[in-house]
């Protein structure tokens, strides 16, 4: 991350120096010009990374080609980006003024209602690099794995597509807790501050700048071989804080007052089931007089080929998938008035953030 970008502490680059920065993208040694590397539009370890993983393909011409145009297109998006105005300053029209503090007060104030049509153009744009930086990285990523002998190199390449992942699932809950009318106007505040920033800052700001303990529950979770045994999830809870590495993330999720539907959303980020697809498999456990299952029983159990469930995988997308598998259930409950939990356990997580930080 480039921890050194401050907001507003530099002037933003005109479209001319937009335009040449699109055009002046870096090669280093071993990374033909074909497949530059657009290091300004992206930070140290990223940059870092696609060099090692160009230099690992360099007697692949074709994918090198092809790996080219995904990158200059990368950099082109990028000097678009940066050819709006920023978010943080300030402009006058028709009487009205505009800046950071209205954007943030338009958010809190319109909630659910402050659609795309009302905010800058910026605020799109944004969420587009990154998707395009997952894009990019997934096709070098694709390219290493054709190879089969550079799994070290395309592991760094899985760490740099997960952090973009998070960050864009980072931006998601941001939005669902300003939009959340049972959060108070001040958290809403906060979590419309931190949007500002990334919508401003997309190209160096990113997950681990405004929510650490969420990538951390992240990876730990994707990594995390789910057992199932009796379905209290003590075995994995533990693991899972030990590959988060933090203590606190338990006290994020549940807190000593959490309530049932707070705890059911711990379940399903856990096990990486639905609520109801949980309460499936415990009547078909009652009904069969067990007390341990395993993944094979509970994939027959819930009709689904083993593969699918949620458990011990490498690739970021696993995440990403999950939770808009959980956010969309939630969000059903909510709307039907349903039981079961009305939120994810990462929108506690986020929201234990803001209100604790």
């Amino acid at each position: 991350m480039l921890r050194s970008a401050r907001i507003g502490s530099e002037p933003f680059p005109t479209p001319g120096d937009a335009l040449r920065g699109m055009l002046a993208v870096t090669t280093r040694p071993g990374v033909p010009m074909d497949a530059a590397v657009p290091s300004e539009y992206l930070d140290a370890a990223e940059a870092k990374v696609l060099d090692e993983a160009m230099a690992c393909l360099h007697d692949r011409p074709e994918d090198h080609a092809a790996l080219g145009h995904a990158l200059a297109r990368l950099a082109h998006l990028g000097a678009v980006v940066r050819e709006f105005p920023s978010l943080y300053e300030t402009e006058r029209l028709a009487g009205h003024r505009r800046g950071p503090e209205t954007l943030v007060e338009h958010l809190v104030r319109r909630g659910p209602f402050a659609g795309p049509l009302g905010l800058p153009v910026r605020t799109a744009l944004a969420r587009d690099f990154v998707l395009a930086k997952v894009q990019t990285f997934r096709a070098v990523e694709m390219a290493l794995d054709a190879r089969g002998e550079f799994e070290a190199a395309r592991e760094r390449v899985l760490q740099e597509i997960g952090q973009s992942i998070y960050t864009l699932l980072g931006e998601q809950l941001l939005i669902e807790i300003v939009v959340d009318a049972e959060v108070a106007d001040a958290t809403k505040r906060r979590a419309a501050e931190v949007l500002v920033r990334f919508w401003d800052r997309c190209i160096e700001f990113e997950i681990d700048d405004f929510a650490p303990l969420l990538e951390s529950a992240w990876r730990a979770r994707n990594r995390l071989v789910v057992e199932f045994g009796t379905l209290l999830g003590s075995v994995e809870t533990l693991a899972l804080l030990r590959g988060a590495g933090d203590a606190a993330l338990l006290d994020a999720i549940l807190p000593d007052d959490a309530s049932s539907r707070r705890r059911q959303a711990f379940e399903e980020f856990l096990f990486g089931l639905t609520t109801e697809q949980l309460e499936r498999v415990q009547q078909e456990m009652r009904r069969q007089q067990r007390n341990v299952v395993d993944r094979s029983w509970v994939a027959v159990t819930l009709g689904m080929p083993e593969e699918e469930l949620f458990s011990g995988l490498s690739d970021p997308e696993a995440i990403f998938t999950s939770y808009r598998q959980r956010q969309l259930g939630a969000s059903f409950r909510r709307l039907r008035n349903s039981p079961g939990p009305r939120r994810t356990a990462e929108f506690y997580v986020l929201l234990h953030i803001l209100q604790n930080g």
